[in-house]
This record gives structure tokens, C-alpha cells and sequence, in this order.
């Protein structure tokens, strides 16, 4: 274990890892472990310390963490993120005045153990998106894949408890979307941060608005209102750049996309949610979803083709129109 940041009043953000053989991982279900704090230096090296407390109700047994591996859920490069929170004490007040006040105490425990969960999520989710400061694939594909371990073990927080147990926190699903939610418009969005003295992970509207899309669409963080739509329409506008800038640019944005994240599908569905809603900026997004497509490649001219349908001269391939044209160039005129 090492300390990788110093959060000031907060306390301080703790990593450690530990290699793990591909067979033992699968045997990995239910591992109780605390964390041990030591508190007193002697000049050497620390000679006191205790270990964490879990708080959890109603129970009989000493309440550890657990460690619980799904492979499913490992990276591409088999690893495990265990995300942890604020680690406790021991509570200072006596036995007898908690259980004379039991439920005063516990709901005051509980909503600190929120605000600490909220605080570490935080903190957790900077590392995660700090991989977007470098955009490539492996990075991008390892961020996808730490965010889906992330969502899932802070969405169903376990406790060990004689065995797996659920922990008595009111912090599920819900509260883990808004979490990240609020982390994103904060961080991530370009707009947001304007008057910071830095950007903060990706300055690119384009690679910040593909982050956006694919996170809010598989973790239902959207709101299907107009102006998050068209805000999220003109991020996804293509930058305007000379030729060879902007084939450079391309190059570099398109090989930190996994094939996997079906970037392509996720924008068309982004302009037909948007069409729908009767918001016009999803027009921005149609060059985009050209080249994501392969229907067309940047600064060259689409080869020439005998009677294409509508949908394809008119460049909506994909796209629901309401009222679709009706060619009547061959239909028959009665008099």
C-alpha cells in the first residue's frame, strides 16, 4: 500500500495491488480483509496502529470487507479495481450510550458513511478518467472497462458478514448515476470548464462529447431533455480544420476507439433521439456519422451510383424520417 494523494482535511487516497495467478481468480468469491492504520511513529518505523471498523447493523459476526472478483467484469488486461471507501475507526462512543440511542446514532453513522462514499467515489473516478488524458485505444478501452467495475461494485456495496452480504447503506444504483453524473458535467465537459486554469482530462469537444454519449447511454444517466441534447449535438460537431490538420486529427481520434464500444451506433441513435425531440442541431452530428460509418471519407468525393434511394443521396442512411420522400420520377401521370 501506498499513499498517491493528499487530500488534505480529507485524509489521504491509498492504492496497493497485488498479483493474482489467472486460476486463483476464478476461485475468488467471498475474501473477508480489513485495512490496519498505523498511528505512531518512533523514528523508524510505525510500532501502533488498528484496524478499520465496518459499520453494519444487526449483526453477529466481525464485519470485514469482501473481496469479490467478477471475471466478467476484469479488464482486457485481466485486472480487478477493488474500489474501496473512507476507512473508520473503531467509534469513540461507549457501548451503552449507543445502544441507549441506537437509532439517532445509526442514522447519523449512516449519512457520514454516505458523504464518505461520495467523497472516495469522487476521487476514484479522477483516476479512472485521468487514463483520457493520453486518447488511445488501450487507455480509452481500459476506461470503459474501469468505469463498468466501478459502477457495479459502488452500485452494490458487500460487506463479509459470516458471508457475502449486502452493506445497509442507502447508496445504490440511483446515487452511484448521480455520482457520476455530476463528476462528468464538473470534469469532462469542455463548456464547464471554461475559466479554469487547466482543462481538465479532455479539452477536445469531440473526444469529450464521445466520452459523454457512450457513458450516459450505458449507465442511463440521461435526461431526455432538448438542451442537454443539442448541447451534446454540438460537441460532437466536427472541428473545422485544414485538410492535412484535420486528417491528422482524425487518424489519432479514431484509433483510440475500441472496435467493441459501437461508436457508430451510439451517434446514429443520438440523431434519431434528437430528430424526434424536434431538436435541430442534430444535423451537426451527420458529417460525423458519415465518416464513423465509413459511408465517406474525409476530402474525398462519394463515388457516383445509378438511382440511389433517397436515404443515401440525401445522406440520412440510418436516420427515421417521419414523412419519407416518394420518388414520382417514373410514376405514371393519368389525365
Amino acid at each position: 500500500m501506498f499513499i498517491t494523494r493528499d487530500l488534505g482535511k480529507d485524509g489521504f487516497l491509498v492504492a496497493g495491488q497485488m498479483m493474482i495467478p489467472d486460476r486463483s481468480k476464478n476461485e475468488i468469491c467471498s475474501v473477508p480483509y480489513k485495512y490496519f492504520v498505523y498511528s505512531k511513529w518512533n523514528g523508524k518505523h510505525y510500532d501502533h496502529g488498528t484496524y478499520e471498523h465496518i459499520y453494519q447493523t444487526n449483526s453477529r459476526h466481525i464485519v470485514n470487507r469482501c473481496l469479490s472478483i467478477s471475471q466478467d467484469l476484469l479488464t482486457h488486461e485481466g485486472e480487478w479495481h477493488q474500489y474501496d471507501d473512507v476507512i473508520y475507526p473503531e467509534p469513540k462512543q461507549d457501548l451503552l450510550s449507543r445502544v441507549t440511542n441506537w437509532f439517532q446514532w445509526w442514522d447519523a453513522m449512516k449519512s457520514n458513511l454516505v458523504k464518505g462514499r461520495q467523497l472516495a467515489g469522487k476521487e476514484m473516478l479522477e483516476g479512472i478518467f485521468d487514463l483520457l488524458r493520453t486518447w488511445t485505444e488501450v487507455n480509452v478501452r481500459s476506461f470503459f472497462s474501469q468505469v463498468k467495475q466501478f459502477f457495479t461494485t459502488y452500485s452494490y456495496p458487500c460487506v463479509y458478514d459470516g458471508g457475502k452480504a449486502p452493506w445497509e447503506l442507502s447508496f445504490g444504483e440511483e446515487q452511484v448515476r448521480r455520482l457520476m453524473k455530476d463528476f462528468m458535467e464538473e470534469n469532462l465537459d469542455p463548456h464547464s470548464q471554461k475559466g479554469k486554469e487547466k482543462m481538465v482530462f479532455l479539452s477536445d469537444p469531440l473526444k469529450a462529447g464521445i466520452i459523454i454519449l457512450i457513458v450516459y447511454n450505458k449507465y442511463r444517466l440521461k435526461e431526455d431533455n432538448r438542451g442537454q441534447l443539442s448541447h451534446l449535438c454540438q460537441l460532437l460537431c466536427l472541428p473545422k480544420k485544414p485538410r492535412d490538420d484535420f486528417l491528422v486529427y482524425w487518424t489519432d481520434f479514431t484509433k483510440g476507439l475500441p472496435e467493441h464500444i459501437g461508436v457508430a451506433e451510439e451517434v446514429e441513435s443520438l440523431c434519431n433521439v434528437a430528430r424526434e425531440g424536434s431538436v435541430v442541431s442534430w444535423i451537426l452530428v451527420i458529417p460525423l456519422l458519415h465518416l464513423l460509418r465509413g459511408d465517406s471519407k474525409p476530402f474525398e468525393p462519394i463515388p457516383p451510383t445509378m438511382d440511389p434511394p433517397f436515404a443515401t443521396w440525401a445522406g440520412l442512411k440510418g436516420i427515421r424520417i417521419k414523412d419519407p420522400y416518394r420518388d414520382t420520377r417514373y410514376e405514371s401521370v393519368k389525365c
